[in-house]
């Protein structure tokens, strides 16, 4: 069944686009969630000197990158001279899980400086007839409701699970973004399907599993088994590695997880993204 096809008509269409306006619906979700990930710098800033709504900046475009928060703040006091307030630059600053992964990884003095430039090999390309026409409603429906068994019997029959929508994002993308364990872990230990995949914003399914309301690191678990560790700090289009995406107060929590596995991540440093045919 083509969902992308010019000559859909009757149920085909129906189905078509029923699949598509789900996608734009939780893909405008998905992205209205990363306005956490440029004003997380603000956010207490602006709780503790009450920043007016209109000095807190936002996305301009996908791919415009904000700037952080400013160097100092004026506060208005009636009937005296503005007071500016510098920044707090003598308070120790929390350690963020990407700081804790630079330095595990490359050493204390490369958290500033590094950038991974070595995984040039996993970006985004316009997914195939093939891959979009394997994104049905079928299997997407069975993904969103945690069916695994209807996902092992579909998989029987012979579908591919290698498929991606028409913005690049894969199967294992959006069991990741929804923290579901059974399903990722089937389509990573059951099904092997492709790791080396980036949507168009650059993400692998390591950002999505960052990306949710509550840490799951059962489904983090699975993946640091199959992915080579520098893919922990691969960047997206706007700079942000997997871990920018967990909340700051998640931070915490994140980095005791890092730390217990910290053997298991440095026997995975230097390894190979695994590809299934």
């Amino acid at each position: 069944m083509k969902l992308f096809g010019n000559n859909m008509t009757g149920p085909t269409m129906n189905t078509a686009v029923s699949c598509q306006q789900g996608e734009r619906t939780e893909r405008q979700h998905h992205h209205g969630l990363s306005l956490h990930l440029t004003l997380a710098g603000n956010e207490a800033l602006k709780r503790k000197r009450q920043l007016p709504a209109a000095n807190v900046p936002s996305l301009a475009s996908p791919l415009t990158l904000v700037n952080s928060r400013p160097k100092s703040s004026t506060m208005m006091i009636p009937h005296k001279k503005q007071l500016v307030l510098p920044e707090d630059e003598d308070k120790p600053q929390e350690l963020s899980p990407v700081e804790f992964l630079r330095s595990l990884l490359h050493g204390p003095n490369s958290a500033d400086s590094y950038k991974v430039n070595s995984l040039d090999r996993i970006f985004f390309t316009k997914p195939s007839e093939e891959e979009m026409e394997a994104y049905d409603l079928e299997v997407v429906s069975a993904i969103r409701s945690k069916d695994v068994a209807r996902l092992r019997k579909l998989h029987d029959e012979g579908r591919s699970f290698n498929a991606c929508n028409r913005f690049g994002e894969s199967l294992l993308h959006m069991a990741c973004r929804r923290g579901d364990l059974g399903v990722v872990t089937f389509l990573v230990e059951e099904v092997g399907v492709r790791l080396d995949v980036r949507d168009d914003y650059g993400r692998t399914a390591l950002h999505d599993a960052c990306w949710t309301a509550t840490p799951n690191c059962d489904v983090m678990d699975v993946l640091i088994q199959v992915f080579p560790s520098e893919t922990l700090l691969a960047e997206d289009v706007r700079g942000h590695t997997p871990f920018d995406y967990a909340r700051k107060e998640h931070w915490e929590e994140w980095i005791d997880f890092l730390r217990e596995r910290k053997e298991e991540i440095l026997r995975k440093r230097g390894g190979a993204i695994e590809v299934v045919a």
